[in-house]
């Protein structure tokens, strides 16, 4: 790898903060793709080519609301001005800024006049079978298909999401299975920062050296700038924490794109989780750090990572948008579009155990320059200590062997570490791609979080990224952190399971 470990380690460590409560705005459900088949409405064997269909789904069911009834939420549709559509009679916003108040301006789908008036929406076809109604209409050459925006306000808030609408010449009106990720909030920065901070510290110290990051914002997503000469860290956080709960799957949908056509000179970007309590912290890292290519890191086209997390206690949890550069090739700016938090129950079954290397396989690093020495052991399993009056060391140990992995899948890694010492460093796991282009954490910070006699499990969830052909796969890591002089002792890893499970649509 080209980057350095003492730096990456420093920055981990920053303590980070930012959490307010979570606006009571309209929260839209994944909405189901719509096919607008003709079949219903041929006249015996004459083919009309009518491309309508009544009652495709309720949109009382694909939207929450904390504060406002669910009915009297207003629904609208942009397509971005093709009039391919009319739905419950009504055709597409002129603007999408036009959403919060489309009631005012007749573009309600929700409430519209008899006979659309009630929550089920009716899809005509406009392109297909244009009004006036004239059957029997032509057989269609190029049938509609689009992406269509669906817009739903209170009056002052505004959530969308996207549904493909196209028509099925010969086929049924039908809609497709939606998906079990049920989205929760988000953020897509139109017109504002909607509330993020950015913070471009400084730092010279024993271990790290680097300036401040410049933050950029171009109306429509949140930048982070580097340069090829100075080594420079900046962070965006968000100004919300969203509550988790205990049985439920967290997937995090960030977006995001850079300037640097190179992939292998692209800043290093780190998204995290922090809880409200900073009892913990969940990060995953994207680093041109392979030295021959990097096909998973961003490029000037937007790209979606998903950031998998279950949630280890109560607290809510916020984010933050790492972005750094301590590597002279390195240098540009990383941009975050949009991003969508989403939850869904955890599969209770479906999980294959997955072999992990022997702990006799693992290696042991245990002083590293210029942190203090740590020690190893090996009893009752993989062992680090470090004393109580430095609060300055760092080491690990190394999966040496590599555990395949398969497109198709999520993993976890369920690590269980116990401590008898009353207040033990900092335990954290982290998973480590074969081409060292992502890297997975989990951080157990604060006492609350500590492992205990009886051991604590600490759980990483990923998926699987564009790999480099020939180095797929991933290691596991266990680390020990002193940066308190008031903490020292024994961690103790004493077990590690690796499972995967098909990929939750």
């Amino acid at each position: 790898m080209r980057k350095s470990l003492p730096l990456l380690v420093a920055v981990l460590a920053l303590a980070l903060v930012g959490s307010s409560a979570f606006a009571f705005a309209p929260v839209m459900q994944p909405l189901p793709d719509v096919w607008i088949g003709d079949s219903e409405d041929n006249a015996g064997t004459v083919d009309n080519n009518l491309f309508r269909f009544s009652d495709a789904f309720d949109l009382d069911a694909y939207v929450d609301d904390q504060d406002t009834t669910i009915s009297e939420l207003v629904w609208s549709f942009y397509e971005m001005g093709a009039g391919n559509l009319e739905v419950n009679g009504i055709t597409e916003l002129a603007d999408p800024a036009d959403a919060v108040n489309a009631d005012s301006l007749g573009k309600d789908i929700r409430h519209a006049s008899a006979p659309y008036d009630d929550e089920f929406v009716d899809f005509w076809d406009l392109k297909d079978s244009p009004l006036p109604l004239s059957l029997p209409y032509p057989t269609p050459t190029d049938p509609l298909d689009e992406v269509v925006t669906f817009y739903v306000s209170d009056g002052a808030f505004v959530d969308s999401g996207q549904l493909v609408v196209r028509a099925d010449d010969g086929g049924v009106d039908r809609v497709s299975d939606t998906t079990a990720w049920v989205r929760i909030g988000g953020y897509d920065y139109e017109g504002t920062p909607q509330g993020w901070t950015f913070t471009g510290p400084s730092v010279n110290a024993a271990d790290a050296s680097y300036a401040g990051a410049t933050s950029t914002y171009n109306s429509a997503a949140l930048g982070t700038t580097t340069d090829n000469a100075t080594s420079r860290f900046g962070y965006w956080s968000g100004p919300d924490s969203f509550a988790v709960a205990s049985g439920n799957l967290y997937r995090f949908v960030w977006n995001v794109y850079t300037d640097q056509a190179n992939n292998l000179n692209v800043p290093t970007v780190r998204f995290r989780m922090n809880a409200a309590d900073f009892s913990y912290a969940y990060e995953v890292t994207l680093a041109s750090a392979n030295a021959t290519e990097n096909p998973y890191l961003p490029s000037p086209t937007p790209r979606d990572y998903n950031m998998y997390m279950t949630p280890y206690n109560a607290q809510p949890v916020f984010p933050t948008y790492d972005v750094y550069d301590f590597d002279a090739a390195d240098a540009g700016t990383v941009y975050l579009e949009q991003l969508d938090i989403y939850e869904t129950a955890l599969p209770a079954t479906g999980w294959t155990a997955e072999t992990v290397p022997a702990f006799g396989s693992w290696n042991a690093l245990t002083s590293i320059t210029p942190y203090g020495a740590v020690s190893s052991g090996t009893t009752g399993g993989l062992q680090l200590t470090s004393s109580v009056s430095n609060g300055f060391n760092y080491g690990f140990w190394n999966s040496a062997a590599n555990i395949p992995i398969s497109t198709g899948n999520i993993y976890r890694v369920l690590a269980t570490v116990a401590s008898s010492d009353a207040s033990p460093p900092q335990a954290l796991i982290r998973t480590n791609s074969a081409d060292a282009q992502v890297s997975a954490r989990f951080t157990a910070s604060s006492p609350s979080a500590a492992p205990d006699a009886d051991g604590e499990v600490y759980p990483i969830y990923f998926g699987v990224h564009e790999q480099v052909s020939g180095q797929e796969g991933f290691n596991i890591s266990f680390e020990i952190g002193d940066f308190d002089s008031a903490r020292g002792g024994t961690i103790t890893l004493t077990d590690v399971t690796v499972e995967s499970h098909a990929v939750i649509p």
